[in-house]
């Protein structure tokens, strides 16, 4: 997706968002005003990118995806069970699961991979 497709406003739209969470002290109303203008941009990234399902805490500024287990997860999974740092069923539950919730530490680094995203 590029710039000229969406359009400025939606990427100074985002910037802002992205601004706000930055912010130390900003207040949660400001917090989820600023998630509710990022919200169908949002969807569209979840959707394009297979992420399922997003938690955001507006007080410690985190957030939680639901996303497919990558690849090299899975091969450092495999390096583990060859070291025998992992035993064979352990292995064998690990590699059933495929998605996994990762905390990203700040919701504005999250809103930032959108950014370029939609910069590409």
């Amino acid at each position: 997706m590029s710039v000229g497709t969406i359009g400025e406003n939606v990427l100074q739209t985002l910037c802002l968002s992205i601004k706000t969470f930055e912010l130390r002290k900003s207040k949660r109303e400001t917090l989820a005003h600023a998630f509710h203008q990022v919200e169908p941009i949002l969807k569209e990234y979840m959707e394009f990118t297979n992420k399922y399902e997003l938690e955001v805490d507006l007080k410690n500024k985190h957030c939680l995806v639901f996303e497919p287990i990558e690849r090299v997860e899975r091969r450092f999974w495999v390096d583990e069970w060859l070291d025998s740092k992992l035993s064979s069923k352990q292995l064998c539950e690990k590699m059933k699961r495929r998605f996994q919730w990762v905390e990203y530490v700040s919701f504005a680094d999250f809103l930032r991979g959108i950014e370029l995203w939609l910069r590409r």
